[in-house]
């Protein structure tokens, strides 16, 4: 089956965000006086979007938190994010693989982070004029490895042209566990890159690579 369309994560992924996202994490559970416990770290909190991220904090160090609260937290810590955001810089290999991408089918970001973030660090790297829409934490409720976020993507592509596009000609390029997990969930062909994780827990994956350099378009058939 062909490939149609191609799916992107982003923090991680396309972007070298992760220990950005994970120290304005930290910094803004520290304003509430709370700390990680022991052997709690980056690894924990990746590929899981910013109000996972305050729950299960929160859970860790047994104190409640309600809607309001977490919704104060998370813009709080929006807020450090996109002051840092300028600094960010691509992966190797994200320009020429999105580049490549976009002259073999359609594509599209898929992220647990916020829109706002992700146009900042695309029109950075004069990319943004490559996805004139995407799909957000803004835009669903259930985080990956719930597969909504890329189910929501193929209603996407069908809407804007590709009325009968199918999950199995659909190919997501992720780099967290959950990530794989809600592309499989959703029907859809998955390359896993070891950004953020080691080759062993992205193994559901059809593609394991090391860099998105390794990518070559001839692998993508099945």
């Amino acid at each position: 089956m062909s490939i149609r369309a191609v799916l992107f994560d982003f923090d991680g992924l396309l972007a070298d965000t992760e220990a950005l996202h994970h120290d304005t994490f930290v910094r803004t559970l520290e304003d509430e006086g709370l700390r990680l416990p022991e052997g709690i770290g980056i690894e924990d909190f990746l590929g899981v979007h910013d109000r996972a991220c305050f729950a299960h904090a929160y859970e860790l160090a047994g104190r409640s938190l309600d809607r309001d609260e977490l919704e104060r937290l998370v813009e709080l810590k929006g807020r450090r994010f996109t002051a840092g955001l300028e600094s960010v810089p691509l992966f190797p290999g994200a320009r020429r693989l999105i580049e490549e991408a976009r002259r073999r089918a359609a594509i599209t970001i898929v992220s647990g982070g916020r829109r706002e973030e992700i146009h900042i660090v695309l029109s950075r790297h004069h990319l943004i004029d490559h996805f004139p829409w995407m799909v957000t934490s803004d835009d669903v409720e259930r985080p990956k490895p719930d597969p909504d976020c890329f189910l929501r993507a193929l209603q996407g592509f069908r809407e804007r042209g590709l009325d009968d596009l199918e999950p199995g000609e659909c190919l997501v390029f992720e780099d967290s566990v959950n990530g794989v997990d809600a592309a499989i969930a959703a029907g859809m062909r998955c390359v896993a890159v070891t950004n953020s994780f080691p080759a062993k827990r992205l193994a559901a994956a059809d593609h394991v690579l090391d860099s998105l350099e390794a990518w070559r378009w001839e692998d993508a058939t099945w």
